[in-house]
């Protein structure tokens, strides 16, 4: 939505759109290859993961919480809230370098190491290898939304976890009309 709406107003402006990992994406804009980034972090995780963030202006979207997916006929399904200890026997769906690396520390706070099974950042195959039953992934509220299965259960975890989701450009792109439409249109996006 927000990219159709910068497209509407400046249709003079090319929008383009380029999927990178946090630490890629900043260095990309740090480099003028873009002129604005959206990243997350995790919760107890900075944005750039240690990158020097000077010089970027950092505008909150959204934070959402991150539950557990299972297979609709998992022990835990009909639960409320999902302790993450109680699925340390579990084989787990790996996603992304920083969401595994979130999934390994939440898992270690929990007292274990997870077995991870298979990795992929497309969360359709996740919840497609969550609905065969061949793991459990921890996924995103907004992911979730979008890519729902019939035969994943998503449930909240105990202790609860979210992922901070924010839209990043520099000073000097800020003063340029069609970033600042861009930053506004994604955070009137992210409130509805």
């Amino acid at each position: 939505r927000a990219l159709a709406a910068v497209r509407r107003a400046h249709p003079d402006v090319k929008v383009t759109f380029t999927e990178a990992e946090p630490p890629e994406s900043l260095a990309a804009l740090r480099g003028g290859d873009c002129d604005l980034a959206v990243a997350f972090s995790y919760d107890g995780t900075d944005l750039g993961r240690g990158e020097d963030l000077e010089g970027f202006v950092v505008h909150p979207l959204l934070t959402e919480e991150v539950g557990i997916a299972l297979p609709k006929g998992h022990r835990l399904a009909e639960e409320e809230r999902v302790d993450l200890s109680d699925l340390s026997e579990e084989e787990w769906i790996a996603g992304c370098p920083r969401c595994r690396g979130h999934l390994l520390q939440i898992s270690h706070d929990a007292g274990f190491a997870p077995r991870v099974a298979f990795e992929t950042e497309d969360y359709v195959a996740v919840q497609g290898f969550v609905a065969a039953g061949l793991g459990v992934a921890l996924i995103p509220d907004i992911i979730r939304e979008a890519t729902a299965n019939d035969d994943v259960v998503v449930r909240p975890l105990n202790p609860p976890t979210r992922r901070h989701i924010h839209v990043v450009t520099t000073e000097d792109l800020q003063r340029v009309p069609a970033v600042q439409a861009a930053v506004t249109a994604l955070v009137d996006a992210a409130a509805r």
